[in-house]
């Protein structure tokens, strides 16, 4: 029984402390030099280039788990499958 009230007060510390935690970073986001910097990089033309890059080469890996789906081997088939549900 005094486990399990170990346990609840532990966790309630560790909330607090994820609490805490995500404040300081969205407090950190919100500051104007932080926000100046972001709306920098989204004019910036090679992130421009590295995140249209990404975009297609997701899609393209999506078009080959698909197409791995369609295979006759059960194992194949099922291994393009849970690797497709972790893109959706």
């Amino acid at each position: 029984m005094s486990d399990n009230i170990l346990e609840k007060q532990q966790l309630a510390q560790i909330k607090l402390i994820n609490e805490g935690m995500a404040l300081k970073i969205l407090k950190w986001l919100m500051k104007p030099a932080v926000k100046r910097a972001m709306k920098k990089l989204t004019r910036d033309p090679e992130l421009k280039a590295a995140i249209a890059d990404h975009a297609y080469h997701t899609e393209r890996l999506k078009t080959i788990m698909d197409e791995l789906g369609d295979n006759a081997d059960p194992k194949i088939k099922k291994m393009a499958n849970l690797a497709l549900n972790m893109y959706r």
